[in-house]
């Protein structure tokens, strides 16, 4: 699953049982793992928002 947030593009990544959440843009690169119930898209925002994107 790949989506767009501003200039931000996220995808999800299966690492074994985890689940990555990955956010690029440009150079720049964020990430944070997955719980099982987290929204993707509520998850993305709350990364932006850690990384003062």
């Amino acid at each position: 699953m790949t989506f767009a947030i501003d200039t931000w593009t996220f995808q999800l990544v299966m690492i074994g049982s985890r689940m990555i959440l990955e956010g690029n843009q440009g150079d720049e690169r964020i990430s944070t793992e997955l719980k099982p119930q987290a929204s993707p898209l509520l998850s993305a925002y709350a990364l932006l928002a850690q990384a003062g994107a």
